[in-house]
């Protein structure tokens, strides 16, 4: 999970801009958090990044965003829920991503 997020904020990460990775423990949970101040995740893109085979619109200058199956975010999601917890995101277009995950600790 943690790997696929990092390379979704790598893609969507110009070289030189921030890409920040946190743990913390909050409410009997271990809440993970991958950031970056990349593009931004579109208004209209948002209800639908964690179904399948979803793949939002890019510009086409970005071709190396247009690379994967849009699956990743949706076995993130699977795995997560799996294990009792839970992931949410919050995203600004032009000013990056936060993913945030939760599991509990057992």
């Amino acid at each position: 999970m943690i790997s696929n997020l990092v390379a979704n904020a790598l893609k969507h990460t110009a070289p030189g801009d921030t890409i920040r990775i946190a743990t913390e423990l909050e409410s009997g949970h271990l809440k993970v958090t991958i950031a970056d101040s990349g593009q931004g995740i579109r208004v209209q893109d948002m209800p639908f990044v964690f179904q399948r085979y979803f793949r939002g619109q890019v510009s086409q200058a970005d071709q190396r965003v247009q690379e994967g199956t849009g699956l990743g975010l949706s076995i993130c999601q699977s795995i997560i829920e799996a294990h009792g917890g839970r992931i949410s995101f919050t995203s600004k277009e032009g000013q990056g991503t936060n993913f945030q995950f939760y599991l509990p600790i057992c």
